[in-house]
């Protein structure tokens, strides 16, 4: 299956349905020690559907790097689950730059 056929397949109505949902939205606060490694406390919107998501996060290099497993039921995200598996990994990468 080719990258552009899987990505239809993701986006298509059985799954995501990107037509109808088009955007997937993380919104918290991150709780960090000096070393980069914290938790982060927040909600993920995925489906139309918003529930609580605590992610832990470390330090990467210059990144930040926060993943967890989720149960894609939970955001009304069920099809296809002998195919996917029933939990996926959300991973948040982000690179925080200090102006002056």
């Amino acid at each position: 299956m080719s990258d552009n056929a899987k990505r239809r397949f993701l986006l298509s109505h059985g799954l995501l349905d990107a037509a109808r949902f088009p955007w997937m939205i993380y919104e918290g606060r991150c709780m960090a020690d000096s070393s980069g490694s914290g938790m982060l406390d927040g909600a993920l919107t995925l489906h139309g559907v918003t529930l609580p998501l605590r992610l832990p996060v470390s330090r990467e290099g210059a990144a930040f790097v926060a993943r967890a497993p989720v149960r894609r039921a939970a955001w009304g995200v069920a099809g296809w689950p002998l195919l996917l598996g029933r939990t996926v990994w959300i991973t948040i990468h982000t690179r925080l730059d200090i102006m002056r």
